[in-house]
């Protein structure tokens, strides 16, 4: 995770931010991006992380182009049983800088045979609240993963373009 300093300053009346990230790597070896200005302070810390993940890139390939690595391609349409959406919802929500989702899972069935349903409830910065729900499982686990995985198909309908706006 890199550590940022950024900084704020006053640039023809209006506000820019520049940042720079530090990645320490587990060799002790430090990697580090310095941003451009920008108008968010997102912006500027994103591309300073950016930047030093590419330099990290660029000293471990060199042979290779120095074009960034391509971000995982994920299909929602393919429900996978591989893919982690509780974690993907939760990355999804902290990179924009939104509240965490919140689930609530009631056990609707008897004592021996229970049956899960969960409602996951995402608040945006921007105001805008949602919910979703997952069809009936027989563990908690599944009905969480499932109203995750609906969440997260809701705010990535439009490229994921809800998030961090």
């Amino acid at each position: 995770m890199p550590d940022y300093d950024t900084k704020d300053e006053l640039d023809q009346k209006s506000r820019v931010f520049s940042s720079t990230a530090t990645i320490e790597l587990k060799s002790g070896e430090i990697a580090i991006g310095i941003s451009d200005k920008h108008g968010r302070r997102k912006d500027a810390e994103d591309q300073a992380a950016e930047r030093a993940f590419k330099s990290i890139h660029s000293a471990m390939f060199p042979a290779e182009s120095r074009d960034p690595i391509p971000a995982p391609s994920i299909n929602t349409s393919q429900h996978s049983p591989d893919i982690r959406y509780k974690n993907l919802l939760q990355e999804l929500l902290v990179k924009g800088r939104h509240a965490l989702p919140q689930y609530d899972t009631p056990d609707v069935g008897n004592k021996h045979k229970p049956i899960y349903v969960s409602t996951v409830t995402v608040q945006l910065e921007s105001g805008i609240q949602f919910t979703a729900k997952s069809d009936r499982h027989s563990t908690k686990k599944a009905a969480e993963m499932q109203a995750a995985q609906r969440a997260y198909d809701k705010i990535c309908a439009n490229d994921c373009q809800v998030v961090g706006s």
